[in-house]
């Protein structure tokens, strides 16, 4: 008796920590940009900053969540685009402000290398993808 008793509390502990650990992510609006080099050529990529709606970021760290499929998706426009194999990463920001200072500071010292080429996607060419989300809490600061 005691067995199917001490079962049926684990499994109700897990099922509260795993409902936890999902309600410290929630949604909110951020800014973004990607970034993308190839290295056969040197040659760095900038996508545009913009808003992306409904960005899950965790709660306790104010991460990204899915940032390695935003990622992906600049690098796969790249890889068509441009043909060849890039690396990319994305940046992001709550506050446009101190996205756009990262930005500027990346584009100048890109502009300043004698090595590296600049190429700037444009907006009309590349759109970060509308991810789905999982139901998370809405708390906007």
């Amino acid at each position: 008796m005691k067995r199917p008793l001490m079962r049926i509390l684990f499994a109700l502990v897990a099922l509260c920590a795993a409902l936890q650990v999902s309600a410290r992510d929630r949604q909110q609006s951020i800014y973004m940009f990607a970034y993308g080099t190839s290295f056969n050529d040197s040659t760095i990529y900038l996508s545009t900053v913009e808003v992306v709606k409904n960005a899950t970021l965790e709660q306790k760290t104010n991460f990204l969540n899915n940032r390695l499929s935003y990622s992906n998706a600049f690098k796969q426009f790249l890889d068509v685009k441009y043909s060849g194999i890039h690396t990319t990463a994305v940046f992001f920001n709550v506050k446009r402000e101190k996205l756009e200072k990262m930005y500027l500071k990346i584009r100048r010292d890109t502009q300043k290398s004698r090595t590296m080429r600049l190429v700037e996607v444009p907006a009309s060419d590349f759109r970060f993808p509308v991810l789905a989300t999982p139901n998370v809490s809405n708390d906007n600061q």
